[in-house]
């Protein structure tokens, strides 16, 4: 038997029984809320990075990363 269908054996059987099994989320508001803060972050690193270069090309430079603790890729 094919993994899939075993676990489709599985849960017929179980559905057999009659014993319901109710799926409760945990936390449901974490599932809006996380891609949110992660929206955010995101938008507040790119707005201080574009403000750091624009104050460095003002000043007649050319910003560019810095070199340490970057991963080599």
């Amino acid at each position: 038997m094919n993994p899939p269908f075993a676990i489709l054996a599985i849960v017929q059987e179980g559905s057999e029984t009659g014993v319901e099994i109710a799926f409760e989320p945990f936390l449901p508001g974490l599932i809006l809320l996380f891609p949110l803060l992660g929206f955010l972050v995101n938008g507040a690193l790119a707005l201080v990075s574009g403000k750091r270069a624009a104050d460095v090309a003002r000043a007649g430079g050319e910003w560019t990363l810095p070199e340490n603790d970057r991963p080599s890729t």
